[in-house]
């Protein structure tokens, strides 16, 4: 992943993106776009007039990017906001809805009761529904996935840390499944665990209900795919959940649409 710019674009390879139409017989856009965290970071704090997030963000979205007090959730919050952006003018582009310079304030990020970001159009503009986005943010990018179905997308970054809480989500059935995966794909444990925890946190993202269902109560059964083309999980929590999943450099991302 760059280390650079801010805009990681066009993130997801074609062979997965055809791969997870596939899967969820899905015909629509799907577009994952990052941010570099480390350069939101920097740019904050040499910005002390707030031009520079005020180029992303609506005057009211500025202003609760004021009330954050920590420089890391501050930069957190400001590049989630920046790829769903992104993401979102992407796929709305081909409708021609949008400004192609402009659409950092054509659109607004919000929350609903639950805590399920969604992107909202200004008004004089598209009256379609706007895409669904999922964000997440993981040791320096935040990433954003836009579709045109509920979806739920989360990264993890691949640390040793994952093995002491490993009991906490997975059950010793899933443990041998994770095991064979590791096996067959050349991977060390570390990296099947942590793209496991991503695949159950991306379907809580999905679902946005309250209470979540527990990282226990969602289940692995089995897997197909490889390390080069990516994984489908196949999960159960009432009913059967898949979820695609692949790595890239120190992470593990997982992506999952709501089957119609």
């Amino acid at each position: 992943m760059t280390k650079n710019d801010v805009l990681i674009e066009n993130f997801l390879p074609k062979t997965h993106t055809t791969t997870i139409k596939k899967i969820y017989s899905y015909s629509g856009k799907l577009i994952l776009s990052g941010v570099n965290l480390n350069v939101v970071d920097k740019n904050i704090k040499k910005d002390d007039n707030g031009v520079w997030a005020k180029t992303f963000l609506l005057p009211h979205e500025y202003g609760r990017f004021q009330n954050f007090t920590f420089s890391k959730r501050k930069a957190e919050w400001l590049g989630g906001r920046i790829a769903a952006k992104y993401a979102g003018n992407r796929l709305l582009q081909g409708r021609g809805s949008l400004k192609k310079t402009n659409y950092w304030h054509e659109l607004q990020v919000c929350q609903d009761e639950h805590g399920k970001p969604f992107l909202e159009i200004m008004s004089g503009h598209d009256q379609a529904p706007p895409p669904d986005i999922s964000i997440s943010h993981s040791a320096g990018y935040a990433f954003a996935l836009a579709t045109e179905r509920p979806c739920g997308m989360d990264l993890q970054n691949i640390t040793p840390r994952i093995i002491t809480i490993q009991d906490r989500y997975m059950n010793e059935d899933e443990k041998r499944v994770i095991d064979q995966l590791n096996q067959i794909s050349g991977l060390q444990e570390i990296a099947g665990l942590t793209l496991l925890w991503a695949a159950k946190e991306a379907v809580r993202k999905l679902h946005a209900i309250q209470p979540l269902p527990s990282f226990r109560n969602i289940t692995l059964r089995k897997f197909s795919g490889s390390f080069q083309d990516g994984f489908c999980l196949h999960l159960k929590n009432q009913n059967t959940i898949k979820a695609f999943g692949f790595f890239k450099d120190d992470y593990a991302f997982a992506i999952t649409l709501k089957t119609k």
